[in-house]
């Protein structure tokens, strides 16, 4: 529907606005596009990706207040947005209150985010786009690093406050040539860091058939030494009408992820209070960074304390992420504006996590360490609806609709580790210790049953009315309370098609909107 048809509450982003944006995921370009939104980036790691949406302020103590993700009638999640090609997405509309959301009954107490991709379009010449960006990240402030004490502050301080005399201050640092003013944040992290990305798409169609053909590559280099993010994607939206009655049509992305880092700046699931990463500025500016020769010593620093990118070189760790989303969908029209239609589409993810402790490093005491953790998970959605929509007299407007949905979530994870690896050729989980080795596995797993209906009216294109109802059954609720019915009304005078406003030529638009409903949050656990 056209979003000036809606009695809800939408708002929707145009692929024009995400395009441009200098960020790997289109979540983040949302930040300051919709009213009522806040999109907080919880971590500066490349990689990391994890984009925190809250619609109108947290809307639960004890449960999830993420928003309900769907990417082309798919339930998805924030992930899989963030996995996809910023290029590839026509549009993001953000449903906001309960008239546009109670369709979606028990998981849209927090909104919804539905993303629509690009496709094809029918008799249309075949049009190839290549595109590529470059550029470069950099801390953007230095007012923090700015404001530590330089090493004679530092002295004077220690000597004012009667901490150290003079005495004790040539004893512990300039007798032993710690007379320096090192920049520390200068030695702990990397600036005007590199990241682009290319494209290439193809995308036209027939009278029978509209195709959508696409691939894309993103690199990013991270502050922390070591870390880097990676993204490869490939997609492929095909539509067609063989029929007059029929249209049909498949649509599948697929994505890999490579991310690496030490961990030491921490992520969105971390602090970044180590003082090999977050903490680093911190360091006593009066021991030098460089040795005798004017060289950053390769492995440790003038007061034993390792350089950082020593101990990222070894204990080496990376995930690589792999997602798959795809979709089939039908549609038939036995007559004139009644429609059936069915979509059954599938989100996967698989992930694959790998760290090791090299046995010759330094502080590895000639015992290595090795981690290993593999993780999968899907959410399969089907959707069946009935659709008819006449008119009474060309004034008033019907559009009645019926559904039923289901949704299986399923996720699982094992983690193995063993230690003792004694010879950095052979660091496999079973070249460690025997008594070391441990295992650990995790499962969790969900059903959604739903029937859903709507209706819709308006008069003369002026005057709108809708109520919704739908009923949701989980295995996540209580046995005794295994249903659920969320349901919502609304209207909306469209005040700029009267005679008193059209001809005003300042006004673009003008709507009066009242809606009620009831939404819920689903999301409890399993």
């Amino acid at each position: 529907k056209k979003v000036g048809t809606m009695v809800g509450s939408v708002t929707t982003v145009k692929s024009d606005a995400l395009k441009n944006a200098p960020s790997s995921s289109a979540l983040d370009a949302l930040q300051g596009q919709v009213a009522g939104l806040a999109v907080m980036t919880t971590g500066g790691v490349a990689g990391d990706n994890n984009v925190s949406m809250q619609l109108h302020g947290m809307g639960s103590l004890g449960s999830s207040t993420a928003p309900l993700y769907i990417i082309d009638g798919v339930q998805s999640s924030s992930g899989a947005v963030m996995a996809m090609n910023p290029n590839d997405i026509a549009s993001i509309s953000i449903l906001k209150d309960a008239s546009a959301t109670s369709i979606y009954g028990s998981r849209a107490a927090n909104g919804v985010v539905y993303v629509t991709t690009k496709a094809g379009a029918y008799n249309n010449r075949a049009t190839v786009t290549v595109r590529s960006q470059a550029g470069i990240s950099t801390l953007a402030d230095f007012t923090l690093y700015d404001n530590m004490m330089s090493g004679p502050e530092l002295k004077d301080f220690l000597v004012k406050s009667g901490i150290m005399t003079p005495a004790q201050i040539y004893e512990k640092y300039t007798s032993r040539g710690w007379d320096a003013d090192t920049k520390w944040y200068n030695y702990f992290q990397q600036f005007n860091n590199p990241q682009f990305q290319n494209d290439i798409s193809v995308e036209g169609g027939g009278e029978k058939v509209a195709y959508m053909l696409g691939a894309s590559q993103y690199h990013q280099r991270g502050t922390a030494f070591g870390n880097f993010y990676d993204r490869y994607t490939v997609r492929s939206n095909v539509q067609g009408r063989p029929k007059d009655w029929l249209k049909m049509g498949m649509n599948l992305s697929f994505s890999m992820e490579q991310t690496a880092g030490a961990g030491f700046w921490g992520n969105s699931g971390s602090t970044s209070n180590n003082t090999y990463g977050g903490l680093s500025y911190t360091k006593n500016p009066l021991i030098p960074a460089l040795d005798e020769n004017g060289n950053v010593p390769e492995k440790m620093w003038a007061d034993g304390r390792y350089n950082t990118k020593y101990l990222v070189d070894q204990q080496p760790k990376q995930t690589d992420y792999y997602n798959l989303l795809g979709s089939f969908n039908v549609e038939i029209e036995p007559f004139r504006n009644f429609k059936i239609a069915s979509r059954a589409g599938v989100d996967g993810a698989f992930s694959n996590y790998r760290y090791t402790l090299i046995p010759s490093a330094d502080f590895a005491a000639g015992e290595g360490d090795r981690i290993r953790t593999y993780g999968m998970s899907y959410a399969a959605t089907i959707t069946n609806t009935m659709e008819y929509s006449f008119s009474i007299a060309d004034a008033h407007n019907f559009t009645l609709l019926a559904g039923q949905e289901g949704v299986a979530n399923y996720s699982e994870s094992l983690t193995a580790e063993s230690t003792g690896q004694a010879d950095d050729r052979l660091t496999n989980l079973q070249n460690g210790k025997q008594e070391s080795y441990s295992m650990s596995e995790g499962l969790s797993e969900s059903r959604f049953l739903s029937f859903f209906g709507r209706l819709e009216y308006n008069i003369l294109d002026k005057y709108y009315f809708d109520a919704s109802v739908r009923n949701d059954a989980s295995s996540r609720f209580g046995a005794n309370n295994r249903n659920a019915t969320f349901w919502a009304v609304g209207g909306m005078w469209k005040l700029k098609a009267e005679n008193f406003l059209s001809s005003v030529s300042a006004i673009n638009d003008l709507n009066l909107k009242v809606s009620y409903g009831t939404q819920g949050n689903a999301s409890i656990g399993n």
